[in-house]
């Protein structure tokens, strides 16, 4: 069902607020198609991009969360490591989605990034 399969991950992608508990966004549980989700899990497990990213000519800031066991800061810090001149930057308190668990602290580093690129 669409609640079991987005439930199993919901640890992972939807991360609890150090202090404040579950976070409001897994309400997106309910909005959520499997089959949608799980063909989306199957073409991000078979995508590699890999050899792509020395390519990568333009400014780049990495950004993740500390805390994001889906997408680990080590396999970030290997895309940074790839991609010339790239940034890492972790962002503390926060997993897979360090967007909305820490707004203002990624909005800064992006708007950092932009005026310096």
């Amino acid at each position: 069902t669409r609640s079991t399969i987005v439930e199993c991950e919901e640890p992972r992608a939807i991360a609890w607020d150090v202090k404040a508990g579950p976070l409001p966004v897994a309400r997106w549980r309910y909005e959520i198609e499997p089959d949608g989700y799980a063909a989306c899990c199957g073409a991000i497990e078979r995508m590699d991009l890999r050899g792509d990213l020395p390519r990568i000519g333009a400014p780049t800031l990495v950004v993740s969360g500390a805390e994001d066991p889906a997408s680990a800061p080590e396999h970030q810090q290997l895309i940074a490591e790839a991609i010339p001149g790239a940034r890492l930057e972790l962002v503390a308190d926060a997993a897979h989605l360090a967007s909305v668990q820490q707004p203002h602290i990624v909005t800064g580093l992006i708007l950092e990034h932009l005026g310096a690129a």
